[in-house]
């Protein structure tokens, strides 16, 4: 049985106008003293979002339903890694989202697939920044603590 790691996904909320919004659109908040978050989004637009060829892709030739993944539809256990201060997806919303589908699968009396990692001071990509974090997420995926102790489907860091 495979296993897999969503890093700040955005597939679990493509059906919001928000993230194409945010994606496509929207500039970097400039105002309230957010600083890292700001200058982090501004890095993304400029580096990414502007870049011609992402704009084509995204514009013109990207089906954003087609990409949507529910999360009973992922084929092997998933460990879901969301940072509290994205700017791209609301982290909120798609964390709110697994767990309502955690809750249905407990209540339907099944294991939910899908287990969640909350990092409340993480930008876009924070997973990325952090090495320790990488370390024992890939220690985790592979030995799958959580099943051997019977912990829920959530953890916060």
């Amino acid at each position: 049985a495979g296993a897999a790691v969503f890093s700040d996904p955005i597939c679990f909320e493509l059906s919001s106008g928000d993230v194409l919004h945010n994606f496509l659109y929207a500039e970097p908040p400039c105002c309230g003293g957010r600083w890292p978050r700001d200058y982090v989004h501004a890095v993304q637009r400029a580096m990414v979002v502007l870049e011609p060829s992402v704009q084509f892709c995204f514009r013109r030739t990207f089906w954003w339903t087609h990409n949507y993944i529910h999360p009973a539809d992922l084929p092997c256990d998933a460990l879901v890694v969301l940072g509290g201060c994205d700017t791209v997806a609301d982290p909120h919303d798609v964390r709110q989202a697994l767990e309502a589908y955690q809750r249905g699968c407990v209540e339907r009396g099944e294991t939910p697939r899908v287990r969640l990692e909350w990092h409340e001071g993480w930008l876009h990509g924070g997973l990325h920044s952090d090495e320790a974090a990488q370390r024992r997420i890939i220690r985790d995926v592979l030995t799958r603590p959580w099943e051997a102790h019977g912990e829920g489907g959530q953890r916060e860091a």
